[in-house]
């Protein structure tokens, strides 16, 4: 029996009846894939109660005002502003934040603790 089937497949392979199978066939049509783009939803923060804190930064050496310093509270970058041309900053941060990360190319960054300035 086994003799026979090889027989009759090695004819219909002659004939070309019968093609052969190929792991990898190159006649194979370009299917386009249509993608659907998901939107992507911000994922929600909570809400805390929130206090904004005004600063300036100045050059320890110079006591010039540092333009473009970018202050954040430490260890959170979503809570982040920069400074102006004048040196000066405000911003919003969590009422339970106790300092602020201040940093820039070509200096030395600093964490700042949050403080009232108003008690001798």
């Amino acid at each position: 029996m086994k003799r026979y089937y090889i027989l009759l497949m090695s004819t219909l392979l002659m004939l070309g009846l019968c093609q052969p199978i190929l792991a990898q066939d190159d006649d194979y049509e370009e299917v386009e894939v249509a993608t659907v783009a998901k939107k992507k939803t911000p994922a929600k923060r909570p809400t805390y109660p929130m206090m904004e804190v005004k600063g300036k930064v100045i050059d320890a050496a110079t006591k010039a005002p540092l333009a473009g310093i970018q202050v954040q509270t430490l260890n959170d970058r979503y809570y982040a502003a920069m400074t102006d041309e004048q040196g000066e900053f405000t911003i919003s941060v969590p009422t339970f934040a106790s300092a602020l990360y201040v940093f820039a190319p070509r200096y030395l960054a600093q964490q700042v603790g949050i403080g009232d300035n108003t008690k001798p």
